[in-house]
This record gives C-alpha cells, sequence and structure tokens, in this order.
C-alpha cells in the first residue's frame, strides 16, 4: 500500500507530469487579467492541435457563421474573448480525463469531465453575476477539483474499482471518503490538493481543491475560493450533471457559504438553469 507522498512521486514520474509544463504557460496566460486576445493568439498559434480547436468551434454549425473563419483572431472574436479562455483551459486539462475505470453505477473519466466543466462553469457564473469578477481562477479550480480521483483511477488500479463499488448500489454504500479511507488510508481531495501544491499552483487554487468538499467554518471564512466551490459542487450534485461521487451534504456548511456571498437560492436556481442549458449544449455540439 502506497501512502500519499509516494503516490504524488508516481505521478511526477509519469506521462500526466507533462501536462504540468503544458498548463504552466496556457494557465498563466488564461487566469491573467490583463492578457488581451494577441497573447491567446500568440499562445494558441503555438499549439497546432489547439488551433484547429478553435478553428473547428468558430466553423461549427452554433455559429451559424456565413463564411469560414481561418484566422485565429477572427476566430477569437467570434468565439469570444472570455469563451476562448475556456476552451484553452479545458484543452489542457481534458487529457487528464481521457481513458480510466468505468463503474457499474456510473462513474467514467468522461462522466467526471463533464461535471467538472459543470462546476468550473458553475462557479464561474456566479463568480460573474454575483461577485462582478471574471472567475477565470475559478474556472480552473472547477475543472481540478477531482483531479484526486483522477490519479486514484490511474495509479491505484484494483483498490480504486473496490472503492468505487464500495459506493455503488447497496443499501448501506459508504460515502467516497469513507471508502477511501479505508482502502488507501487517504481521500481524493488530499491527492488533488497534495498534488497541485507539489506542482506550484497558486495556493488558492491548491486550498480549495484540497477544503472544498468538506470545508470547516474557517476554511469558508477565510478562504472565498473555497466557499465558491463547495456551492458550484453541491449545486451540481443536486442537478445531478456528470458522475456524482456519493458525499454527505452538510447544509449548514452549505448555508454558510451562501451567506458569504449573500447569494440568494433563486438567482443561483437560475444560474443553475443556464449551467444545465450550458451543458447539454456542449453534449448536443460534441464539445466534450
Amino acid at each position: 500500500m502506497v501512502n500519499l507522498r509516494e503516490l504524488i512521486a508516481r505521478v511526477n514520474g509519469s506521462d500526466i507530469a507533462s501536462i504540468r509544463r503544458i498548463m504552466d504557460k496556457t494557465v498563466e496566460v488564461a487566469l491573467d487579467p490583463n492578457a488581451n486576445a494577441v497573447d491567446l493568439k500568440n499562445l494558441i498559434e503555438k499549439d497546432p492541435p489547439l488551433a484547429a480547436k478553435i478553428l473547428r468551434r468558430a466553423n461549427s454549425a452554433y455559429y451559424g457563421l456565413s463564411h469560414n473563419v481561418s484566422d485565429i483572431m477572427e476566430a477569437i472574436m467570434f468565439i469570444g474573448f472570455e469563451s476562448v479562455k475556456e476552451l484553452i483551459i479545458r484543452k489542457t486539462v481534458v487529457d487528464l480525463f481521457r481513458n480510466g475505470a468505468t463503474g457499474s453505477g456510473g462513474y467514467s473519466r468522461h462522466a467526471l469531465w463533464v461535471h467538472s466543466v459543470a462546476v468550473a462553469s458553475c462557479g464561474k457564473m456566479i463568480a460573474r453575476r454575483e461577485l462582478s469578477k471574471t472567475g477565470n481562477d475559478i474556472y480552473t479550480v472547477g475543472l481540478l477539483h477531482d483531479i484526486g480521483l483522477i490519479v486514484a483511477d490511474q495509479f491505484l488500479g484494483n483498490d480504486f474499482l473496490r472503492v468505487i463499488e464500495m459506493t455503488e448500489h447497496h443499501d448501506d454504500a459508504a460515502t467516497i471518503w469513507q471508502a477511501e479511507e479505508d482502502v488507501f488510508s487517504f481521500c481524493h481531495d488530499e491527492i488533488g490538493g497534495a498534488l497541485l501544491e507539489e506542482w506550484h499552483f497558486p495556493e488558492d487554487i491548491s486550498l480549495a481543491v484540497r477544503q472544498a468538499e468538506r470545508p470547516s467554518a474557517d476554511q469558508v471564512a477565510c478562504h472565498e475560493a473555497t466557499a465558491l466551490l463547495h456551492i458550484s459542487h453541491v449545486a451540481c450534485q443536486q442537478r445531478k450533471l456528470g458522475y456524482i461521487e456519493l458525499l454527505p451534504q452538510d447544509l449548514d456548511v452549505y448555508e454558510r457559504c451562501l451567506g458569504k456571498f449573500d447569494i440568494d437560492k433563486r438567482a443561483l436556481d437560475f444560474i443553475m438553469d443556464d449551467v444545465d442549458k450550458q451543458i447539454h449544449q456542449m453534449v448536443e455540439h460534441d464539445w466534450f
């Protein structure tokens, strides 16, 4: 049985570590509030698969353009600056979610990816509509908040499948935290937080990934990203968007997070309606 430190060392010696190097520059530009369209254009043109994806998106039926777009700057203008930033971050992270184990109760990396994009979109919409912020940082946090599950899937093999089985199809099914503690002696939120710390991500991001699924009152009070990610995670669980881990929901903590930002539940319902619509559009147009 490996301990958490040994697991992180395995990850750093694997192909996943190469994604870290790619993400460094991508996330730096995507999260830079001073970045402009030229910065995005220069970043995109250095990555031919990303450039192709941007152009395919601009020329998709969703935009209904009367002519083909072949210029990256023009594509950025059509798609929208913030939407292109989201696409860049998603393109960087999505390779982590390919293949992997499949559980009988709905777990797959694809389902987890849908859930992660939903949480990211929800967090960004809340940040923009309720907090008057761009939300690019919380979008990144949302995409990465379950990276610990991906690591467990890839590196802990049959033990990970045991965890999934323990949370599915039983009257006495364990929560995912209980199952992970029993099998691994640590949990996926600890894996994710430790990995992003090791990769020198901004502290707000690594802390939110570590804390957000079960934050303490002090963590909610001290860390905005933790509280915002908790709201997004619970809201997407309630809407059953993508893979939903079996987790207990502490309504007092959830209410505390909503109160921190003075978010009205009706406003959150409207946001979730738009998240639901966005995710279904992405599925319809094969953007996953």
